[in-house]
Order: C-alpha cells, then sequence, then structure tokens
C-alpha cells in the first residue's frame, strides 16, 4: 500500500513539474516571439520624425490581453528589448524617457504594479543578459533604463506619466 502511494506521489509531482516547465518554455517562447515582432516593425518603419517620440513608443505597444499574465522577468524582458530603448540617452533627464515607457508600453505599465518589480531590476541590473545581439550604444542604453526604473520603483508616490 505505501509503495502504491509513493508511486502515486511521485507520478503526481512528475506531471506538475511537467506542467510548469511547459508552462515556462510556452511563456519564453512567445516573449522571444514579441520581441522578434516589434524588430521587425521597426526594421519596416524605424523613423520617429514627426511622430514624435510617444507616439513611436506607443507604435510598439503590446495589447494586455497578450501580456496580462507574464512574469515580471517577461515584462522588463520586453521592455528593454523596445526599438527606441536606446532613445533614454537622449535625455538629459532618464526619467522622461520613463514617463514615456510609461505610458506608452503595456508590459512596462504592467511591470511597474508587480510586488516584486524593485526585485527583479536589482536582478536584473546585476546580471542581465540580452536576449539578442545588442551593440554598445544599446546596451549603455539599457543600464541607463534599469537605472531608471530603478528610481522609479523607489519613488512610487511620484508619477512621471504625461498622458493617458
Amino acid at each position: 500500500m505505501k509503495k502504491r502511494i509513493i508511486a502515486v506521489l511521485l507520478a503526481l509531482v512528475t506531471i506538475l513539474s511537467f506542467a510548469a516547465c511547459s508552462k515556462t518554455s510556452a511563456s519564453n517562447k512567445e516573449v522571444t516571439k514579441l520581441i522578434t515582432q516589434m524588430h521587425e516593425l521597426y526594421k519596416k518603419d524605424p523613423v520617429i520624425g514627426t511622430q514624435g517620440v510617444d507616439n513611436a513608443m506607443k507604435k510598439f505597444d503590446i495589447p494586455e490581453d497578450k501580456v496580462k499574465d507574464f512574469t515580471s522577468e517577461e515584462l522588463l524582458e520586453l521592455t528593454l528589448n523596445h526599438p527606441h530603448i536606446h532613445l533614454i540617452s537622449a535625455y538629459n533627464d532618464r526619467m522622461t524617457m520613463i514617463g514615456l515607457l510609461e505610458n506608452g508600453f503595456t508590459p512596462f505599465r504592467l511591470f511597474l504594479q508587480k510586488d516584486d518589480a524593485k526585485t527583479v531590476v536589482a536582478s536584473f541590473t546585476e546580471s542581465y543578459k540580452p536576449s539578442r545581439d545588442i551593440n554598445e550604444v544599446d546596451e549603455n542604453s539599457i543600464k541607463e533604463t534599469l537605472i531608471g526604473i530603478r528610481d522609479r520603483l523607489d519613488n512610487k508616490e511620484t508619477s512621471y506619466v504625461t498622458d493617458k
């Protein structure tokens, strides 16, 4: 009888482990797919020009229903792979760019609402490895963005959103 109970418990643990791994890999595949789609769209129409940066941010937005169940890490990964993330270096105040992201990019807005956001930013700041090949400008922009996100999270009572 004990052997049967142990066998059933082991089978249940195996099934649950497999289900958890399947969900994670499916979600990671979705993150990679969304990043690829953003960058393909950017290659077709990278110009900000007269659209303004805020409209350029919104152009690459991802609907909430596609990302609402993503983990904090996945939402931050999407944010750091936004095609216009390099523009953070163009501002004297990185919080302007953080505000544009918050206002125009749903994955970032959802990330800011996560309870573990500070922990995830700290982890990414320590050991982030981009999921795509990047140049030095993008690498510096990602570092600046992580600093800006950390500052934004430290000042939650302050909203940098420009409009809704």
